[in-house]
């Protein structure tokens, strides 16, 4: 028999330990970023390092770098994309708001950008 904490943790289409996070966040009053850090969690490496652009990506990837650890610096970077990039599907592009586009964003910063939007697609299924 599952408690009824075990009941909701269980509807949720999330690994036990993110449905976890997820439903202990409204405690704490940071359901928003827990919401971002589980969708940045469940996605597949969002950095990009590879062969002889390991050292440019490393530099690039320090300005969402947290001293708090792996989350912080999961949230810089989804916080960072919604800020400065446009992600744009079929709707009218924010570009005259001093935006770039998605795939430029993530091909300056060395971010994986289908791994970036199945977190967008993850937080928006969970919101």
């Amino acid at each position: 028999n599952l408690t009824d904490y075990g009941k909701k943790l269980a509807r949720l289409p999330l690994d036990p330990t993110f449905g976890n996070l997820l439903l202990q966040s409204s405690k704490y009053g940071c359901t928003s970023d827990m919401l971002t850090a589980v969708s940045m969690m469940s996605a597949e490496n969002i950095f990009y390092r590879q062969g002889e652009f390991a050292g440019k990506a490393a530099a690039a990837h320090r300005r969402f770098s947290s001293h708090e650890g792996d989350i912080p610096t999961l949230l810089n970077v989804y916080q960072a994309w919604r800020k400065e990039a446009v992600y744009a599907t079929g709707k009218k592009s924010r570009a005259s708001e001093g935006k770039i586009s998605h795939g430029d964003w993530c091909v300056r910063n060395y971010i994986s950008g289908r791994a970036l939007i199945r977190a967008h697609d993850v937080r928006n299924q969970l919101k």
